[in-house]
């Protein structure tokens, strides 16, 4: 499983042959910077960051839509990958067949962590 934009990046178009169009997680962006770093900085600067950021990861994600939609999604249908675009009583399949993998995933994580990231990612 991956996005579009791995695909493409990877260009991963010129070796797979099909693709789903699922929304199965969320999208985000983010902006980091080390420790060291961002200590070092004057505390206006550091509210300048963090009153930027509030915005940041919107902001990427209203410019990335149209993007996708105007040239990433046909770069891969032009590739010739195949769309398999899965009807509701599918998508309710494939998210019940994941859930022992998601399962075994929290197992791997401190207790709480794997139901928040979950809990973020489909809000």
């Amino acid at each position: 499983m991956c996005t579009q934009t791995t695909i493409t990046s990877r260009s991963l178009q010129d070796t797979i042959g099909y693709f789903t169009k699922l929304s199965f997680a969320s999208y985000s962006a983010q902006i980091y910077m080390r420790l060291d770093k961002w200590q070092s900085l004057p505390p206006d600067i550091q509210k300048l960051f963090i009153e930027a950021g509030k915005g940041y990861g919107k902001g990427v994600f209203e410019r990335a839509v149209p993007y996708w939609e105007k040239e990433t999604w046909p770069l891969i249908r032009k590739a010739g990958v195949k769309e398999i675009v899965l009807t509701k009583e599918e998508q309710q399949e494939f998210k019940k067949r994941v859930e022992p993998v998601l399962d075994w995933w929290k197992d791997q994580l401190p207790p709480g962590v794997g139901e928040k990231a979950i809990k973020l990612a489909t809000e």
